[in-house]
């Protein structure tokens, strides 16, 4: 079987994609936006790539909490899952421990995040803090993992859990380093809860919201992925980014066969494969809540040491850059009528080569501005 591509078209309406895919694709995956692509990452990693300095932390000491529970409620949440995860809360940062392979895929999911938003909301993904003043609101925290790495490239972030064990264990990591924490306020609170007071006016919107590896532990995925979206705030090309797993045998194979039975470095039962989300599905959940499926590429591990990258293959990690559909077809309209004009070019053949000139810009970014994609300011430090 061939590989997943990176890219996704951006500009097939949702309702209709399901039907297009499957007439076209054996697999039933998305077509794909561009075949230009650069097949693996590079190798350089900026500082706020690497989640393995336990000296910062993604939380502040003084975030608040939204419950005086020990565990918030909503929809989405799945109690099973959430107290699963509150038993291993100590362990979120032992080199070690059950998340060693979180702390591994850390810096691809990042590299995607970092030069993702930077395409999307114009800025410089080479600058030593490049999103330095976006608020970013990490969905399903953990231990700060990721809100750490964020926070180190400048970002103002906030990390919410529905588990207050996993809150405290993040706070206590965040005071070895005051100046990450600073950046960093975490809160005990479900998405419904957090959606709700910013739809009352009581709490912030943000330029980027994410949920990384959490999809795939909720209780109603295709509304949490609709909440997710209410939270972004009105500014164009604020983004919502979902990493998950996709629900294939390879899947089955490496997070649950070889990660919890045949490795043991996850805790048995920590992944259920009939949760997990497949790409076409995501769409459609992104679809009927107003958004779609900017691009997304594939994550794996390079070899024994769990070093990861991103690639072509999305059938087992993936992470996707969801935007907001009446802006991305706005963006495509007006790509089409810049090329209309030129010699040659009809209004279907302008919209398509402004599609295939946008799908080169993503991907330059993405990939470091390889394969001969270049994007000013894009590649890595």
């Amino acid at each position: 079987m061939q590989p997943q591509q990176l890219l996704f078209r951006a500009s097939a309406p949702a309702a209709d994609a399901s039907n297009a895919w499957r007439s076209s694709n054996p697999h039933h995956l998305p077509p794909l936006l561009s075949r230009s692509f650069v097949t693996s990452a590079a190798s350089s990693r900026s500082p706020g790539d690497s989640s393995a300095n336990t000296s910062s932390s993604g939380s502040s000491t003084s975030g608040t909490s939204g419950s005086s529970t020990s565990r918030a409620t909503g929809a989405s949440v799945d109690a099973k899952e959430a107290a699963k995860f509150a038993a291993l809360a100590a362990e979120w940062w032992r080199g070690d421990g059950p998340f060693a392979p979180l702390h591994a895929l850390n810096p691809a999911r990042v590299r995607f995040v970092r030069h993702s938003l930077a395409e999307a909301l114009g800025l410089d993904a080479g600058a030593p803090q490049p999103l330095a003043g976006l608020r970013v609101l990490d969905v399903g925290c953990g231990g700060g993992i990721l809100s750490e790495s964020l926070a180190r490239l400048g970002a103002d972030v906030t990390g919410i859990d529905v588990t207050r064990e996993n809150v405290e264990a993040a706070r206590l990591h965040a005071a070895a380093d005051p100046q990450v924490a600073a950046r960093v306020r975490y809160e005990v609170i479900s998405v419904e809860d957090l959606a709700a007071a910013a739809a009352a006016g009581t709490a912030a919107r943000y330029d980027a919201v994410l949920a990384s590896e959490v999809l795939e532990h909720v209780a109603r995925p295709h509304a949490f992925v609709a909440v997710l979206g209410s939270l972004l705030a009105p500014r164009p090309g604020a983004s919502v980014i979902i990493s998950t797993l996709n629900r294939t045998p390879a899947a089955w194979a490496v997070a649950i066969a070889g990660a919890e039975y045949v490795s043991g470095m996850v805790p048995v039962g920590t992944h259920a494969w009939k949760k997990f989300i497949t790409p076409e599905e995501l769409a459609l959940m992104a679809g009927a809540a107003g958004l779609q499926v900017w691009h997304a590429a594939g994550m794996a591990p390079l070899g024994p040491a769990l070093s990861w990258t991103l690639t072509a293959d999305l059938s087992v990690n993936y992470i996707a850059c969801l935007r907001r559909r009446a802006e991305l077809q706005q963006e495509q309209e007006s790509q089409g009528q810049e090329l209309q004009g030129l010699p040659g070019q009809g209004q279907e053949q302008g919209q398509e080569q402004g599609q295939e000139h946008r799908s080169q810009g993503i991907a330059a970014a993405v990939n470091g501005g390889g394969g001969g994609m270049e994007a000013p300011g894009m590649g890595l430090p």
